[in-house]
């Protein structure tokens, strides 16, 4: 039997976070020809850019450490699998939304930007 290595993340970097309403967030998560896919965690919908830097990141994971570049976020109480939204410059717009609360990594990311959101948001 291979001999298996558990590392798990012991810290993540987040370098921005921004807070955008929902038609925002499928707006700017939205690709062309593509619908957009975003996460969905106990009332916060969000995404995160990774790290585009491959090098630097594995560097960094070998420490325990996952870097985000980016999370954008909104609040979203109930979780709905697809949300429509009719945008005047892009038009009609589906975003497919996933439920990722399986994921100890997705939820510790959610626990953080709810804190963020409460020190920084008036």
């Amino acid at each position: 039997m291979a001999e298996v290595s558990y590392e798990p993340i012991k810290k993540i970097v987040v370098h921005h976070i921004e807070k955008l309403n929902l038609e925002e967030l499928v707006i700017a998560m939205a690709g062309p020809n593509l619908p957009p896919r975003i996460f969905w965690h106990d009332g916060i919908l969000f995404h995160i850019f990774y790290c585009a830097d491959a090098r630097y990141s594995e560097e960094q994971m070998k420490k325990g450490t996952l870097v985000c570049k980016s999370i954008f976020y909104a609040e979203l109480p109930e979780y709905e699998s697809i949300i429509s939204i009719n945008s005047e410059a892009f038009g009609s717009i589906k975003a497919y939304i996933e439920k990722v609360g399986w994921s100890k990594l997705y939820a510790d990311i959610v626990l953080w930007i709810k804190e963020w959101n409460r020190k920084n948001t008036v």
